[in-house]
């Protein structure tokens, strides 16, 4: 059982890089588009 749970941390994990990658473009684009509005 030990590989399962480890395997669902990676999971977890690469979710997690995910959302703060798209929370970082989210940001990114709004300071890009800030001057523009």
């Amino acid at each position: 059982m030990q590989n399962s749970s480890s395997l669902a941390k990676g999971c977890k994990s690469v979710e997690d890089i995910q959302e703060k990658l798209k929370n970082l473009f989210k940001n990114t684009l709004k300071e890009i588009l800030k001057p523009a509005i």
